[in-house]
């Protein structure tokens, strides 16, 4: 996962999909809404000054199923998709997500 720059960082790692879900931070565009039910071993990072966050998590598949089709391939990067402002990727056996650059 790439280090985000700003000062008012936090981190939080959830066990599974509904803890995440539970913490509030998907309703608040911390953690993305496309990221898939099974998706266990979640791990988030995000920056109030910069409103960045990046994770990554393990899952069978990149994005739920049932919002797959909302999302985009990213030109020129075939393993990644972009899904509203995250953008998903496999890197290293873990699926990643990120907005960076993007304002949640």
């Amino acid at each position: 996962m790439i280090a985000l720059a700003g000062c008012d960082t936090r981190s939080e790692t959830f066990n599974t999909y509904q803890e995440a879900k539970r913490s509030g931070l998907i309703e608040r565009g911390w953690i993305p809404p496309e990221l898939p039910p099974d998706a266990t071993d979640i791990r988030l990072r995000w920056d109030l000054d910069t409103n960045i966050s990046e994770g990554s998590y393990q899952s069978k598949a990149l994005v739920a199923p049932t919002r797959a089709g909302e999302c985009q391939p990213v030109a020129k990067e075939p393993t990644s998709i972009q899904c509203e402002t995250f953008v998903f990727r496999t890197e290293d056996g873990r699926r990643t997500f990120s907005n960076r650059g993007r304002t949640p």
